[in-house]
């Protein structure tokens, strides 16, 4: 039986690192305004930005990420992660609002090192 976040079933090269930013962006309480919070994003997960760009792109285009309205923010589209991410990954939602696995899937060791970028 898979445990939460197994990453053996991973299809994608990006699948760990999609892992690290749902993780990371269900944690803005009015969700993730592209763009305006891509800075601390990529610092959190200490990525170059260019790379936070590309995953999360392959997360809006999988579904990953559901376009959210807030309130009283007129115009200004903001990310969440959509209930089929974690169903995808095999992580309960619940373990991962409440830290259960962000923290081992944040801290997972998927460095930039030997990625090239431009």
């Amino acid at each position: 039986m898979d445990q939460p976040g197994d990453t053996s079933r991973l299809s994608s090269p990006l699948d760990p690192f999609l892992i690290q930013l749902l993780v990371r962006v269900q944690f803005f309480k009015d969700g993730f305004a592209h763009g305006a919070d891509n800075r601390q994003v990529a610092a959190d997960l200490d990525w170059p930005s260019d790379f936070l760009e590309v995953v999360f792109t392959s997360a809006r285009s999988r579904g990953f990420l559901v376009p959210v309205h807030p309130p009283g923010r007129r115009g200004r589209v903001r990310w969440r992660p959509a209930a089929k991410c974690w169903a995808y990954f095999h992580i309960d939602s619940g373990l991962a609002a409440s830290n259960g696995v962000a923290a081992p899937l944040l801290n997972m060791d998927h460095s930039m090192e030997g990625v090239s970028t431009p």
